[in-house]
């Protein structure tokens, strides 16, 4: 086989449907807050033959909640597979837009309903969390005001994706 047919091979395994951008999780979301990865653990479960499935589930601690009932998350599960796999990493701060306010929080390939603060949040401290801008630009699209445009960048968004999207199959 040839490496062009293997390229294509490897482009095509790797499927999943669109996740929705932050702003339309954001818009539809009844619960918004930020958490705190405490820790990690990989689970697996056995299949018939000798398959399996594996996933993480992260242990969390809401910090702060922006919109609804304080959260009562405390798990979070998802996959780092490289087909839209995600990276929540221990001791790291996110903010979740989600639709549920439940105890356990299932994220789907490439979910950006989860976005990665970590730089921009600053726990007991909201000066500083002010002044890094992310927060004060949620609170205000949560009281009604649109998103800037490009919120959040890609670069702050691909931080919890461990691998992006397969990339576009090429024209003929």
């Amino acid at each position: 086989m040839s490496l062009i047919a293997l390229a294509s091979l490897d482009a095509t395994a790797c499927s999943y449907p669109e996740p929705p951008p932050f702003s339309e999780a954001l818009s539809g979301a009844t619960s918004v807050f930020v958490f705190r990865v405490e820790g990690t653990q990989l689970k697996r479960k056995d299949l018939p033959g000798e398959a399996y499935s594996e996933w993480v589930e992260a242990s969390i601690r809401v910090v702060e909640t922006l919109k609804g009932t304080p959260s009562v998350a405390r798990v979070v599960s998802f996959s780092t597979g490289r087909c839209g796999g995600l990276r929540l990493d221990s001791g790291h701060y996110f903010l979740a837009a989600v639709a549920i306010n439940a105890s356990r929080i299932a994220l789907m390939p490439a979910d950006q309903s989860v976005v990665d603060i970590t730089d921009e949040y600053a726990e007991g401290d909201p000066e500083a969390t002010d002044n890094a801008g992310f927060i004060p630009v949620v609170r205000h699209a949560i009281a009604g005001a649109p998103l800037p445009p490009g919120f959040p960048s890609p670069s702050l968004v691909h931080r919890s994706l461990q691998v992006g999207a397969p990339p576009t199959p090429c024209d003929r």
